[in-house]
């Protein structure tokens, strides 16, 4: 959910921009996973994590807990979102073998 407002940040749009903490539940226990979060705004396409240049999105990784748990705090810059009430949501691969995927449930921002 929202995490405090973004808006002075790069790319915020009319002023609606919020850095974005996540939790992602019931996923295998110690698994090391790939991720990126998506959004309705974007093109269908990972908009964070990102390269160094802070612009060319890529697959992150993630690792869960023993409760089959991971969490993403917002660290005063990133993650944020610009767009108002779109829908945003984290896809997950099991690194080792990606054929298991799914999605988060999706939460209007």
């Amino acid at each position: 959910g929202r995490a405090g407002s973004a808006v002075n940040e790069q790319n915020c749009t009319s002023g609606y921009c919020y850095f974005i903490d996540f939790t992602v539940t019931n996923l295998e226990p110690n698994t090391e996973y790939t991720y990126c979060i998506q959004s309705t705004a974007g093109s269908g396409g990972c908009w964070y994590p990102v390269e160094s240049d802070g612009i060319t999105p890529k697959w992150g990784t993630l690792t869960t807990n023993s409760s089959g748990e991971w969490r993403l705090r917002a660290d005063g810059r990133s993650p944020y979102w610009g767009h108002p009430y779109e829908d945003m949501w984290i896809t997950v691969r099991v690194k080792s073998d990606s054929s298991k995927s799914g999605d988060s449930n999706h939460v209007r921002i």
